[in-house]
């Protein structure tokens, strides 16, 4: 076998990479990736930190708002019958999510239980519905000190009914994530007392809007207060609502509601704007 000529194998090539201090030089680079490295991971790790701080933030900042917003509880008291308890059901639905809706009454409680219960949770109202020989009667109370309104309910109608007459029904989950928008219609200045109280105790029932900082796309429900001067009665409805564009035309609408048009029949998309 023959001799190697000297200086040509992979061993020989480190030795005298490392004689020219090649193998120092690798090693100065890999220590400024290093340090590199270490400065992006201590970066992200304090931009972590803030993010987190912020979060907290954030969640106590809607808390605290959570907790200046208006709180009711909807109870029935006595023997109503399952039609009124049916009601009171439908009733915890339009004040959703301020709600205490699934709390349970037994037969044991009575209405002092739950004013002293609630005001150690922040209730700020309770309607207790009550059914006696002549008719229906829902009490609407202001905790902690009153006042309390005492309405007769003349006629109401549930929620289930209202649905099975509608051909198209829009209930879903998402309805009741956000409060309803108030509306307040027959109200004058000038009125009779009685009636302002009604129209301030209404109002105070739900969350005040901001109109610079709210999402229109959150209201998704109102409910409608109306007074009628003939005969000295209200009208309490609850209705789901949309926002829809307006001022425009059919085809113009189903474009900026994400409905794609069958644009098979024309031409041109100018054609289809134009019908």
């Amino acid at each position: 076998m023959g001799k190697r000529k000297g200086g040509k194998g992979r061993s020989a090539k480190a030795a005298q990479a490392g004689d020219r201090g090649e193998g120092q030089l690798r090693v100065n680079f890999s220590g400024k990736f290093a340090n590199r490295a270490e400065k992006r991971a201590r970066l992200k790790e304090e931009k972590d930190e803030v993010k987190k701080l912020r979060d907290q933030v954030a969640v106590q900042t809607v808390s605290k708002d959570k907790a200046k917003e208006p709180h009711s509880i909807v109870i029935p008291s006595g023997e109503v019958g399952k039609f009124v308890k049916r009601l009171v059901r439908d009733y915890r639905k339009v004040m959703e999510p301020n709600t205490a809706m699934k709390l349970k009454v037994m037969k044991r409680n009575n209405i002092r239980d739950f004013v002293t219960t609630g005001a150690v949770l922040g209730v700020t109202h309770m309607m207790v519905f009550t059914r006696s020989e002549m008719s229906v009667n829902m009490r609407l109370m202001r905790f902690p000190q009153g006042p309390t309104l005492t309405f007769r309910v003349k006629e109401y109608t549930l929620m289930r009914d209202v649905l099975s007459s509608l051909k198209k029904v829009m209930v879903f989950d998402e309805l009741y994530k956000s409060a309803p928008l108030v509306i307040l219609s027959g109200f004058k200045e000038g009125q009779a007392r009685h009636l302002a109280l009604v129209q301030t105790t209404f109002q105070n029932m739900f969350p005040s809007i901001n109109v610079d900082m709210v999402n229109l796309a959150s209201i998704r429900r109102c409910v409608m207060v109306r007074y009628n001067e003939e005969d000295d009665t209200f009208d309490i409805r609850h209705y789901s609502i949309k926002t829809v564009p307006t001022g425009m035309s059919k085809s113009t609408k189903k474009l900026l509601q994400s409905k794609l048009p069958d644009l098979s029949r024309y031409k041109d998309i100018s054609e289809y704007f134009e019908k």
